[in-house]
């Protein structure tokens, strides 16, 4: 006789508070920002140097690189979303990208405002170029694209600004994400 499990399994009358599984599961791990990590750490210098009043004198560098355009000749946030596909998210795209900018503007007086923005951007980047843009360029459809961009960017990113001195929402993070696309960072075709 074989130890093996035999190819089909009965599960009824099974109670649980998570999955139960008939074969095979994949669970995918994404990296987040961890709150015990930097992220926590630069949001209590934050809070140190807003009570001091410690402004910063100059942008840092890591920040900077983001505001300034990839690409020699830039070609518009509009034309990037009609290129790939995305005509109708236009207004919602500008409108983000524009209160993002805003609120980039007003909460980087502090230096370790900066690096935390600089840190998430980087983070959006980094997930966009190697699991968003790879299956963009797949073909794959558009609600996948979006389901994934949810899982990785948005809801990590909101999870650990929301409760912050930012006050991070969806909306701002897809700020954020159409920032780094006006800015040649994020591509969509």
């Amino acid at each position: 006789m074989s130890n093996l499990p035999s190819s089909s399994v009965t599960q009824s009358g099974n109670t649980a508070g998570g999955n139960i599984i008939g074969g095979n599961q994949t669970n995918l791990t994404l990296g987040t920002l961890s709150p015990t990590g930097v992220l926590s750490q630069l949001l209590e210098k934050l809070v140190k140097e807003q009570k001091a009043d410690l402004r910063a004198q100059s942008i840092i560098e890591e920040l900077k690189r983001f505001h300034e355009p990839q690409e020699t000749v830039p070609i518009g946030l509009t034309t990037k979303l009609e290129r790939g596909g995305r005509n109708d998210l236009i207004p919602f795209a500008t409108e983000a990208k524009e209160r993002f900018a805003k609120k980039l503007a007003k909460e980087t007086l502090f230096e370790s405002a900066q690096e935390i923005h600089a840190l998430v951007l980087s983070r959006i980047y980094s997930v966009f170029s190697t699991q968003i843009s790879p299956l963009i360029k797949s073909g794959a459809d558009r609600q996948a694209v979006d389901a994934l961009i949810r899982i990785q960017i948005i809801e990590p990113i909101v999870l650990e600004l929301q409760n912050t001195p930012f006050r991070y929402y969806d909306e701002h993070v897809y700020g954020m994400i159409y920032y780094l696309t006006g800015n040649c960072y994020v591509k969509w075709d």
